[in-house]
């Protein structure tokens, strides 16, 4: 069984790139294991998800696009 990832967010962290790196272990694991301390952080937290989504979705989108 592989080693689960556990992103540690910052309340001053990248959003963007906290994103990026959401999306990317969604992808691969299918979920995001995210630890948030303090309201902050899960401000950050929530934003950064949102554009996961969209970034995944986008994949999604582009990758089906390239089959038809």
């Amino acid at each position: 069984m592989g080693r689960e990832l556990e992103l540690k967010v910052a309340g001053k962290g990248n959003t963007v790139s906290l994103a990026a790196a959401i999306a990317g272990a969604v992808e691969k694991d299918g979920y995001a294991h995210l630890s948030c301390i303090g309201a902050a952080a899960v401000n950050n937290a929530c934003k950064a998800v949102a554009v996961a989504e969209h970034m995944v979705a986008s994949d999604w989108k582009a990758a089906n696009r390239s089959e038809e």
